[in-house]
């Protein structure tokens, strides 16, 4: 086992909604607003206490921008690596001790025509990492909170499209 390999975790969900949709346009990207709407995540996420907020316009973020994560129990202030028509990424650290890059893809269905895959994913690296992989594969559970918030954007996705 290598120990500096990272470990990660995913989750994704199927959205019965056309990708069209779920990327349409927010302001001058492509990437949908239930993803970059951050001011209004809290009306459709019902189940989860995620609150993502920035001081800027969504089209003014590039990579290095840094933006503010709530996720209820914790917060902190990852910067952005990249925002494209079908990803939303960014990096946090906790003193070069435990390094995380998360991932947000919207992409199409290869199993449902005119649905959309939302996949959450998460690597870790650093020396704290470590005993996360101990006795363990490079898996780690994500808990409820992703499969919350997928549900909750799934679920309004699907409420927008009807």
């Amino acid at each position: 086992m290598n120990l500096f390999e990272p470990i990660y975790n995913r989750c994704e969900i199927e959205i019965r909604a056309p990708p069209a949709l779920v990327h349409s346009v927010a302001n001058s990207t492509n990437l949908g607003p239930q993803l970059l709407d951050f001011d209004r995540y809290r009306d459709w996420t019902h189940t989860s206490r995620w609150a993502i907020t920035t001081d800027k316009k969504v089209q003014d973020l590039k990579p290095g921008d840094v933006i503010r994560v709530d996720l209820g129990s914790m917060s902190f202030r990852p910067a952005l690596v990249g925002i494209t028509d079908n990803s939303l990424t960014w990096d946090g650290s906790l003193w070069g001790l435990l390094t995380g890059r998360h991932f947000f893809h919207v992409l199409p269905s290869e199993t449902t025509p005119g649905s959309t895959v939302l996949v959450q994913k998460e690597e870790w690296t650093g020396p704290l990492s470590v005993p996360f992989r101990l006795g363990k594969n490079k898996h780690w559970d994500h808990g409820p909170g992703w499969d919350r918030f997928n549900e909750d954007i799934k679920a309004e996705c699907e409420r927008r499209s009807s």
